[in-house]
């Protein structure tokens, strides 16, 4: 009894230690987790699904487009440029001079040989945009030089047209009113508003084209 009643006292702390320290790493344990789980959740929110949303014809016609495509090609892809005229061959003699002026180049066709952007902008103050044929044979010209060379990646052609005030291709094209005009009638919980609508807004912009599009660029914005 002597030696059974000496050992209570030493084995009760060692019992009270170990369980403490089992319940420490039980909690070390499930925070661990915890944040593993946390991380890991993290890292696929951060990283898009391409593999699985990209088909894979897609995947296979961008892996061969980059492998054609030389260091210059590559960086052309970045850009998106304006340039003067209203074809690929344009011989206005103001047309030109701004093609040489700001690239070195006399018309678009020298300008995409020479830069290999990936996309065209077109102004009305650089490009004549009255014409929708004009337009149609302009887009269709420099599509052409870009399939026809040596990436063979046709080119993002766009305008700046945020309606209003900046307003790029008139009528024929329908033209809406800018934010301004149509937050007004929103605001007022009008749907009607001459002043704004879409017909008036597009006399007015196709009266006022001819006064817009003869000023001269000062810069190739």
């Amino acid at each position: 009894m002597t030696g059974s009643a000496s050992s209570r006292p030493i084995g009760r702390p060692r019992l009270l230690a170990a369980l403490f320290f089992a319940s420490l790493l039980l909690v070390a344990t499930a925070a661990g987790a915890h944040a593993a789980g946390r991380t890991a959740a993290q890292a696929g929110a951060a990283t898009p699904a391409t593999g699985a949303a990209t088909p894979p014809a897609e995947r296979a016609w961008i892996h061969h487009a980059l492998s054609r495509m030389n260091l210059v090609e590559k960086v052309g892809q970045l850009f998106v440029i304006n340039a003067f005229g209203t074809g690929i061959h344009d011989e206005d003699p103001q047309m030109v001079k701004l093609n040489r002026q700001f690239y070195g180049v006399t018309d678009m066709s020298g300008l995409i040989g020479k830069f290999r952007p990936g996309g065209i902008i077109y102004f009305d103050w650089s490009n004549k945009l009255e014409d929708p044929r004009k337009i149609v044979g302009l887009s269709n010209g420099l599509q052409g030089l870009a399939r026809s060379s040596h990436a063979r990646v046709p080119l993002l052609i766009s305008t700046d047209q945020e309606e209003g005030e900046v307003t790029r291709i008139g009528a024929p094209a329908t033209v809406f009113p800018g934010t301004w005009r149509s937050g007004r009638r929103a605001a007022s919980g009008s749907r009607s508003g001459p002043p704004g609508s879409p017909a008036k807004s597009s006399a007015r912009w196709a009266s006022t084209s001819t006064t817009r599009r003869s000023s001269t660029p000062t810069s190739t914005r």
